[in-house]
């Protein structure tokens, strides 16, 4: 995940040698800070809360920096939406094969929640 909560409640990135807590479950993650994968928090238990996470890439990444930090990974739910729009729709962003039954799943639940959703596929 690329934002946790910190101590006082702010968002912040993963930096070295720092920790948080998970913002959909508020349990404690790590910040993995290595050179080989963007750095990002990891749930310290080993386990993710968000049944739909998937690692993060170089290419997500990129797509959610393309907006504000503030509609980045924005929790709805048990979920973390990739990128939340200004009229509040979602944007998933899929880096690897998805199966059209979670592809309706995802849209069922956010469509019945936000201001509709769109993807965008790699």
């Amino acid at each position: 995940m690329m934002y946790a909560t910190a101590p006082g409640g702010n968002r912040v990135t993963a930096e070295p040698g720092t920790g948080g807590t998970c913002p959909a479950c508020e349990t404690p993650v790590r910040a993995k800070c290595g050179s080989l994968v963007v750095w990002h928090w990891a749930h310290m238990a080993r386990t993710e809360c968000d049944p739909w996470a998937e690692p993060d890439s170089a290419w997500h990444r990129t797509w959610q920096e393309a907006v504000p930090p503030e509609r980045r990974e924005v929790v709805i739910g048990p979920h973390r939406a990739d990128v939340v729009t200004s009229r509040g729709g979602v944007v998933e962003l899929q880096h690897s094969s998805i199966s059209p039954e979670v592809i309706r799943e995802r849209e069922e639940f956010y469509g019945e929640r936000m201001a509709g959703m769109a993807w965008i596929f790699d």
